[in-house]
């Protein structure tokens, strides 16, 4: 954890803004951060408001739940 940070410069404008990073650091001041922590991301291509997924998003979200399945699945052996 010591090793990662944030290339992004803070603004805080409301609690609901916070950085995601920092959120882990706090989490583990807390001793609330699992040993073990896994995340899975996508790059947003547009970020404009609409209702629903890209195609893009869409073929490979079966792809990516399997994943995630397989995943939880090692996680919780």
């Amino acid at each position: 954890m010591k090793d990662i940070r944030s290339l992004k410069k803070p603004v805080k404008l409301s609690t609901h803004d916070s950085d995601f990073f920092n959120i882990l650091r706090l989490s583990q001041e807390l001793k609330e951060l699992p040993e073990t922590l896994v995340i899975f991301g996508v790059q947003p291509r547009d970020v404009t408001h609409g209702i629903g997924v890209s195609k893009e998003i869409e073929m490979i979200l079966d792809d990516l739940c399997l994943k995630v399945q397989k995943e939880i699945q090692n996680l919780i052996k």
